[in-house]
């Protein structure tokens, strides 16, 4: 029986093949950038971080 820790892998490994937005590289300036409100997405870089973390990141 696979553990979940295989099968997860598996998935996302298999969704990055597929071109996952969410697994595409970022580099360093691109991460910076971010940081610095330059972002190329649907959401800024403090909605996202809400996104992955919760409301408790709100300052």
């Amino acid at each position: 029986m696979k553990s979940y820790q295989d099968i997860n892998k598996e998935t996302i490994d298999r969704w990055v093949e597929e071109g996952w937005e969410w697994g595409k590289p970022t580099s360093h300036d691109e991460y910076i950038n971010a940081k610095n409100g330059e972002w190329k997405g649907d959401y800024s870089f403090d909605e996202f971080k809400i996104i992955l973390y919760g409301d408790y990141l709100r300052e």
